[in-house]
């Protein structure tokens, strides 16, 4: 199907469901990273963040290796290759831009590795576990993972001698718990004025500590909205359809990313099962109270079809995977969202 189709224009034909009443698609995209050069291009881009400047980084989890490119969608350069040796990724899973440092997690080698803005190499710290997301605090990367004693760990850039544990898991195994199979959720990090919020990607529940005065116990959040409701409604009746050995994600609800917006508002990005006769699987966004976990405003829809993986690059502008993983548009964020953000600053 060709990815150029609008959202809506899909819509009119019956093959993707139509979005609630309050919902919006975003406008066309400013630009596209990706599809400019012929002899550089995604494969399977597994996550990508904004770095110094207009920069941007996509770290290609099948091409083993980033590419940066500006804002306008122009290629910049490349950096890593397969391997196990200094600088080389065999199962990147996450970056991240952590004061003028580029930081990746790859899971296979078990290990967060350093470059500079421009890709060179500085060091590699071995890591225990399997990390499966980063973000950046102040001089810090924390790193999500879903095995050892901690759902997230520290590690100091400027001294990246050792990955000290900042979250531990005792007391909270019901709060991790993968719904399809029982074994912990995989958490999603987002962190903003020293706060951190933890999504677990299966449940949707977001944990919040402040990291200022950490404390073992976080405050819980439970997303509350018309739609979330309903596809947290259609998870459970698929659960309870389906053997344990069968149930993997198929016709889940995921919650696959998590921002924290300028407002202090969660921005949450869903992969919703499609209506019978749709496409497979829809991306969309919303957006919750930091504090209660209701709804706020529109649903948001991405001008195409196809997209997945959605991170904020700023507050002016977001992100979207596209093209089945061969492209990112860039979006300007609405204006009814940047609006109310000022408001509340």
């Amino acid at each position: 199907m060709n990815r150029s189709l609008p959202y809506l224009l899909l819509i009119l034909f019956g093959v993707v469901p139509s979005p609630q009443s309050d919902s919006i698609i975003l406008s066309e995209p400013i630009a596209t990273l990706g599809t400019v050069n012929e002899d550089i291009f995604l494969e399977r881009p597994i996550d990508f963040c904004a770095g110094g400047g207009d920069t941007v980084y996509v770290l290609d989890n099948r091409a083993l290796q980033v590419i940066a490119y500006d804002r306008s969608g122009n290629y910049l350069f490349r950096f890593g290759r397969q391997g196990s040796g200094p600088g080389e990724f065999a199962g990147p899973s996450a970056i991240a831009f952590v004061a003028g440092r580029v930081v990746i997690a790859d899971n296979h080698l078990h290990r967060i590795s350093l470059f500079t803005s421009g890709g060179l190499f500085l060091q590699s710290q071995p890591f225990a576990y399997i990390p499966v997301s980063l973000a950046a605090w102040d001089t810090k990367v924390l790193i999500g993972t879903r095995s050892g004693e901690a759902i997230v760990w520290s590690l100091d850039i400027h001294s990246p001698s050792e990955v000290k544990p900042l979250v531990f898991r005792d007391g909270l195994r019901e709060e991790l718990r993968n719904p399809w199979s029982g074994r912990q959720a995989r958490p999603f990090l987002a962190v903003r004025n020293d706060n951190l919020f933890v999504m677990l990607w299966e449940s949707g529940t977001i944990l919040h500590w402040n990291l200022t005065h950490m404390s073992r116990m976080p405050r819980i959040i439970h997303p509350n909205g018309p739609l979330l409701v309903a596809q947290q409604e259609r998870n459970e009746e698929t659960l309870d359809s389906l053997p344990r050995a069968a149930r993997g994600n198929v016709g889940f609800v995921v919650f696959y990313s998590l921002a924290i917006l300028q407002s202090g508002e969660l921005l949450v990005e869903m992969v919703v099962p499609g209506d019978e006769g749709a496409i497979g699987r829809i991306d969309v966004a919303v957006i919750l109270d930091s504090q209660t976990g209701n709804q706020i405003g529109p649903v948001i829809h991405p001008h195409y079809w196809d997209h997945w993986m959605l991170r904020v690059l700023d507050d002016d502008t977001w992100a979207w995977c596209a093209g089945g993983g061969t492209s990112i548009d860039l979006y300007d964020v609405p204006k009814t969202i940047t609006a109310r953000s000022e408001g509340m600053k």
